[in-house]
């Protein structure tokens, strides 16, 4: 029967010495040290305690340990990219993490991307989560409507269906001017959907469909907004009197793409 390996009075020294400099000058310290530390679970514990990301020169045998992960994601939650791929879908632990930095969701697996409540909690944090969510998720209109709301850019990551709803794409275009450009196809020739848009953002003229780029309304309601516009609009409304001063009113420059009898 192999013999019980007991700490010797020098390895103890060596485990507190470790310990006291870990919580002074951080775990830069930790790649220089001895093996039998990395696989220490108590040393490796007192360093994760302090700085999450030491768990990344634990063994495996300790990112494997769901105390010491813990531990290590409730310090950094980007410390989940060290765990082992068993713990990177404990819902526990990569709730921990996510709980305590934005970014952590991006290191959880698959099975957990699929999760509306890990997803939901996420993108509570980080409107950003979004797009590592399953593909069901980013279909699911509770799920993308809370990301819209949590931040601008959101709109873009959502399923193709959901591009193509008219209540999530007014959501969007409320909260970021440049959401019109990942509309579907039809809601770009949706008059209510373009007006709430270059209202918002002239030039999201640019994205509307034809007919609309031709609509007096749509178009000077877009060069009131930004003078820019005008470079999007129908010929024959870049030849309208009353297009173009509005143009020019809001920026000079505009009348660079007004039709030449007009310059």
């Amino acid at each position: 029967m192999p013999r019980r390996h007991v700490n010797t009075t020098k390895e103890l020294y060596a485990k507190e010495v470790f310990l006291r400099v870990v919580r002074q000058d951080g775990f830069s310290v930790f790649p220089d040290v001895a093996e039998e530390l990395r696989a220490d679970k108590e040393a490796v514990l007192g360093a994760v305690r302090n700085h999450g990301d030491a768990l990344g020169y634990a063994v495996k045998e300790l990112r494997a340990d769901k105390e010491v992960v813990l531990a290590a994601v409730r310090n950094n939650g980007d410390a989940l990219g060290f765990a082992v791929k068993e713990l990177r879908a404990d819902k526990e632990v990569v709730l921990a993490a996510i709980k305590e930095d934005n970014n952590a969701f991006c290191y959880a697996a698959l099975e957990l991307r699929a999760d509306k409540e890990v997803v939901l909690a996420a993108i509570k944090k980080d409107y950003g989560a979004l797009r590592f969510a399953a593909k069901e998720l980013r279909a699911d209109k509770e799920v993308v409507l809370a990301a819209i709301k949590k931040e601008n850019d959101a709109f873009r990551f959502a399923a193709k269906e959901l591009r193509a709803d008219k209540e999530v794409l007014l959501a969007a275009i409320k909260k970021d001017n440049y959401a019109f450009r990942y509309a579907a196809k039809e809601l770009r020739a949706d008059k209510e959907v373009i007006l709430t848009a270059v209202n918002n953002n002239g030039i999201a003229l640019e994205y509307a469909a034809k007919e609309l780029q031709a609509d007096k309304e749509v178009v000077l309601t877009a060069v009131q907004q930004d003078g820019w516009a005008l470079e999007s609009a129908a010929e024959a409304l870049r030849a309208d009197k009353e297009i173009v001063l509005a143009a020019v009113n809001n920026n000079g420059i505009a009348l660079e793409y007004a039709a030449k009898e007009l310059q």
